[in-house]
């Protein structure tokens, strides 16, 4: 596996080397070409054996170097994901053991001619033809038949090949340290590879120590957190009573929990820990073992690892080596002299790489060169290029299908070699935010609709993959694990449920399903000239820790998201995609992807929180959630309004209904708030019966318009009587003084000064502050000894404070929602009329006392103090009680229509599952489970797991 570099005296550079249609270079296009289907990385056994063979075929026509090494490690990897199936699949099937017995037979065969592949191309010296003969025997193994339901399976790749920056060099890296330490080369060798990177890593290691003189060497690969089966268990048990040594290999670890369980099925099974030796590359995110749990759950082992520093790619990124290959892309580009240069800003760019990482588990290796290029006309011209592992392998290939397809809307393209990407550096780009906003949805539509017409997929692969199969999960499960419960039947209904909601989620149908982006946030937009380009474009949308969604419209969900459009620059990126991608029902499934982004995000915010360090990006991660945690509030609002139908407004009316947000119409679902199939109900009752609504709530001012906007109330009162606001007129009023204002800006910059506490950016006239903790949102309230020595430190005691479960409120003295519902009738000239306030928590005591009549719902924290101002609490909770007051109001005043029928819910299928997820919190625990159980996906999970 020794890599060939290629021999430049044999190649007469020129332009016509070059495709400008492309970007890259004619020997690097008509390669590539070839390679179509790795778009999905995660094919269909099926579809693996079928490039096999074609791959073994060709490599005979393959002639430069480069190539046929390229073409050596594509059967190689793909050899080694049917192998890496073909285990997990007879794990999977354990109980069967006697009637595939002829698989086992079959899998000993494979492994053999995977090692031959390996002999033939670990020598100083490729042999070609010996490689050639390899490949096409393991083509001739697959002409047997498998079984249906593993040809069927999606095969894994290892996150090490794909965003980990590694190769299967880096595993001769460990196996020169490993023969440095242990030199008996007579000492039997168990090598126990972990899947995934286990089915890859082990037949390397296996055949260098092989190469390299040692003898008896066996191995087999495990997916500890499955289980080892009974097979697995007497190759292990059977090498324990050997006097050997085990190897265990695997990708860098992060927490280091599989090692762990690995380790205790291996004491279980009698291996002696000073016999093993784990064998694995430091990840440049952890680096430190004593962060992981690697050190003491392998107490007794010996660890051998390798550095970032000694990857095969960061060698690869060395000057004399980018060089080499930038001579060869330039000299095609009318070039006859290629230099690398560092001066100041090569200096700066790359500082500037290093402040935006984030140091996270899927970064790639990256670096900023400056080119000084003579032309053939004498001319002298500085360039300057990015180098970028994007992958290895085939796994790499997709960046030049991406790039290709979106020229014009990505830096221009020099070429790729070993997973690297060589594009131009684009310099002093100032904010997207600066560009025109038409523009910026002009250009992202074209984006996005450009993915659609040049990145589909022939087959829709998010129909076949499944957690069970390869380890990876739908964004879409989020809308299931949110849902935590801590009561035993709360749990065994959700296991259920997410057991079902898995194969739910692949039913759902795309017309377009292609290679999304799957990450749209506007650090990756640059600004050139009076343009964008998007620097990251091929990683997010598949892969085990990715979206794994291809619908576009989850894109476009999280272009609207990334660039907070409004509702009318939201409706010109639709109607501009659609015009282009002829995709004319994404309208119908963009609402759930609208969520499912926001859940996204919110997750992905929390885990850079989590990391220390991040910490001086701390708050702009939480701003960052916060932003994220709005937009899913404000589409599922929008989404349960659409079936409520507008009031229309007459000249005058008696009697204003008063309501609270969180409690009454909204109650936290998947951690967000959002109303309900009876709150639906509630509210169309009002309108179909001419009662107008305000809102009276601690929510911020964009939360009270945004409400208002989309369910068609008069109005409202923010942030716990600080502002009012009436939607007919777009007549405001902040409530709050100058000079509580002042006060309240001073204690808001002396919170952002302490650690771990945080503001919410949208509360202008109050503050919103928390701490990241356990709760139903992901936040808790900052403790009142904290708040009261900031207060007095900035000399503002006369603040009012109010705790919750989530958060901590500063409030304006004299402030309440009494003061604010009698300040926002005034702005309505609604003065003479009756109100009807609802609500259900103490700061609406105020609200109730200054209301005509007043109801609480069942679950109110202030039953008895309500009941004494003369509200009426009724007999439900939450919506459900809303619709009972509803109902309580419209007999109590007299009405005589009927009460109607419950709203229509006739909806698509993506609209579908949003509508089931807000209705299941309203049914009761046993009807729950039983919805459950009779769910008929649950159904095809346990056919398909089990049968």
């Amino acid at each position: 596996m020794k890599k060939i570099s290629v021999d430049q005296k044999t190649h007469n550079y020129n332009s016509k080397n070059f495709d400008s249609r492309s970007g890259f270079i004619e020997s690097e296009q008509r390669f590539y070409n070839r390679y179509s289907w790795c778009l999905n990385p995660y094919p269909k056994v099926s579809q693996v054996i079928d490039f096999i063979r074609t791959e073994a075929k060709e490599l005979k026509n393959i002639e430069e170097s480069w190539q046929i090494n390229e073409s050596i490690m594509t059967v190689f990897s793909l050899a080694c994901a049917v192998s890496c199936s073909t285990d997990d699949f007879l794990n999977k099937k354990q109980y069967r053991q006697i009637s595939l017995k002829s698989l086992h037979k079959w899998r000993i065969k494979w492994e053999t001619a995977i090692a031959s592949l390996l002999d033939s191309s670990l020598a100083e010296t490729i042999d070609v033809i010996s490689c050639r003969s390899a490949a096409l025997e393991l083509a001739d193994l697959l002409s047997v038949d498998l079984p249906k339901k593993m040809l069927a399976q999606a095969v894994t790749s290892p996150r090490a090949f794909r965003s980990q920056d590694l190769t299967p060099y880096d595993v001769l890296t460990l196996s020169n340290k490993y023969c440095a330490e242990n030199t008996n080369k007579n000492k039997p060798i168990l090598i126990v590879g972990l899947r995934s990177a286990g089915s890859y890593f082990a037949p390397v290691l296996r055949a260098d120590l092989a190469r390299r003189g040692y003898h008896n060497i066996s191995s087999v690969t495990l997916r500890p957190k499955k289980g080892a089966s009974r097979n697995e268990k007497e190759r292990i048990q059977k090498f324990a009573n050997q006097d050997g040594s085990v190897i265990i290999i695997d990708e860098p670890i992060y927490v280091g929990l599989t090692l762990k369980i690995c380790i205790k099925i291996l004491d279980e099974l009698g291996i002696q820990r000073e016999s093993v030796s784990v064998l694995f590359p430091l990840h440049p995110c952890v680096t430190d073992l004593n962060k992981t749990e690697a050190l003491s759950s392998l107490k007794g082992c010996h660890f051998i690892t390798s550095s970032p520093d000694e990857y095969f790619k960061s060698g690869k990124l060395r000057e004399e080596e980018v060089e080499k290959q930038l001579e060869e892309y330039f000299l095609a580009r009318d070039c006859k002299k290629v230099t690398l240069f560092s001066d100041d800003n090569v200096l700066k760019f790359n500082e500037t790489l290093s402040n935006l990482s984030e140091n996270s588990w899927t970064e790639h290796l990256k670096r900023v060169y400056g080119v000084r290029l003579e032309r053939q006309s004498g001319i002298i011209e500085t360039q300057y290029v990015i180098a970028k592992s994007v992958g290895w392998g085939w796994q790499s290939y997709r960046e030049f299908f991406a790039a290709s397809c979106l020229k014009g809307f990505v830096p221009s393209i020099l070429g790729l070699r070993n997973g690297i990407l060589y594009s131009e550096w684009i310099k002093d780009s100032p904010s997207v935010k600066e560009i025109d906003r038409n523009k910026i949805v002009e250009i992202v539509s074209e984006y996005i609709a450009a993915r659609v017409k040049g990145l589909s997929f022939e087959e829709d692969p998010s129909s076949f993959i499944s957690e069970l199969q390869v380890g990876i999960s739908h964004v879409g499960m989020l809308l299931v694990r949110r849902n935590q419960s801590r009561t035993h039947l709360g749990r065994i209904t959700n296991l259920l449920k997410k057991a079902a909601f898995r194969y739910r989620l692949l039913a759902l149908k795309c017309p377009t399903a292609s290679l999304i982006d799957g990450n749209m946030r506007i650090a990756d937009w640059l600004k050139r000239e009076n343009y964008i380009v998007k620097t990251d474009y091929a990683q997010h949308g598949l892969g085990k820790i990715e979206v794994n969604v291809t619908d576009p419209a989850y894109d476009l969900a999280n272009s609207i998201l990334a660039f907070e459009l409004s509702e009318e620059e939201e409706t010109d990126l639709l109607q501009r995609y659609m015009s282009i991608s002829g995709d004319m029902d994404v309208i119908e499934r963009i609402t759930l992807y609208k969520v499912l982004t926001g859940l996204w995000s919110m997750q992905q915010s929390i885990g850079r929180i989590d990391d220390d360090k991040l910490s001086s990006r701390h708050r702009e991660y939480s701003d960052d959630f916060i932003k994220a945690w709005t937009f899913t509030m404000i589409q599922l609002a929008r989404y349960t309004a659409s079936f409520v139908p507008k009031l229309v407004v007459k000249s005058s009316f008696n009697t204003l209904v008063v309501s609270d947000v969180d409690g009454v119409i909204d109650q936290h679902i998947i951690g967000i708030p959002s109303n309900t199939p009876s709150g639906i109900h509630a509210l169309s009752l009002l309108h179909s019966h001419g009662y107008p609504v305000v809102l009276n709530t601690a929510r911020s001012v964009y939360d009270v318009k945004e409400y208002c906007k989309a369910y068609g109330f008069m109005g409202g009162v923010a942030e716990s009587g600080s502002y009012i606001w009436d939607a007919a007129t777009d007549k405001e009023k902040i409530l709050v003084s100058e000079e509580a204002l002042t006060k309240i800006e001073k204690v808001k910059l002396a919170l952002e000064k302490i650690p771990g506490v945080y503001i919410n950016p949208y509360y202008l006239y109050s503050i919103k502050a928390f701490k990241y903790g356990d709760s139903i949102t992901g936040t808790i309230a900052v403790p009142t000894e904290l708040i009261n020595s900031v207060l007095s430190q900035c000399e503002a005691e006369d603040l009012s404070v109010h705790l919750t479960s989530t958060d901590t409120a500063i409030l304006s003295p004299g402030i309440d929602k009494g003061t604010g519902m009698i300040a926002l009738l005034q702005l309505l000239d609604c003065s003479h009329c009756n109100t009807i306030a609802i609500g259900d928590t103490e700061p609406d005591l105020s609200m109730f006392r200054v209301a005509s009549r007043s109801f609480a719902p069942s679950h109110t924290n202030v039953r008895s103090a309500a009941i004494q101002i003369g509200c009426q609490v009724v007999n439900k909770p939450f919506q459900s009680g809303l619709l009972e007051i509803v109902r309580h109001i419209i007999h109590s005043d007299g009405g005589r229509k009927p009460l109607g029928k419950k709203p229509s819910f006739k909806l698509k299928e993506h609209d579908k599952i949003l509508l089931e997820i807000i209705s299941d919190v309203e049914k009761s625990k046993p009807r729950r489970l039983l919805d459950a159980i009779f769910n008929k996906y649950l159904f095809v999970a346990f056919k398909d797991y089990f049968l």
